[in-house]
């Protein structure tokens, strides 16, 4: 019983220090075109726009070794800071 408390315990600070690293950026877009993804990331280094990028969907591949494969992962999500959101639409678009 003890163990599973601590275990909570963990998982709660662990989630608010997720939650307050992430506070200041936010989701531009997720995409699964590698080309479309290039593209935007050129468009927000040309402009100077801080940005994040991660990826997503090995965790789906049905191969064994995944993580030793070239394959590409599925979807790719671009994050910037909040105070540049509006800045980094309009660079996109």
């Amino acid at each position: 019983m003890k163990t599973l408390l601590v275990f909570i315990a963990l998982l709660c600070i662990a989630f608010y220090f997720w939650l307050k690293y992430n506070s200041k950026w936010e989701e531009l877009l997720t995409t699964q075109d590698v080309e479309k993804y290039m593209s935007i990331v050129g468009k927000l280094q040309g402009a100077g726009i801080k940005y994040k990028t991660t990826s997503g969907g090995e965790e789906f591949n049905s191969r064994k070794s995944t993580l030793n494969s070239r394959i590409a992962p599925i979807s790719y999500t671009i994050w910037v800071l909040k105070d540049e959101i509006y800045k980094s639409h309009k660079v996109v678009n």
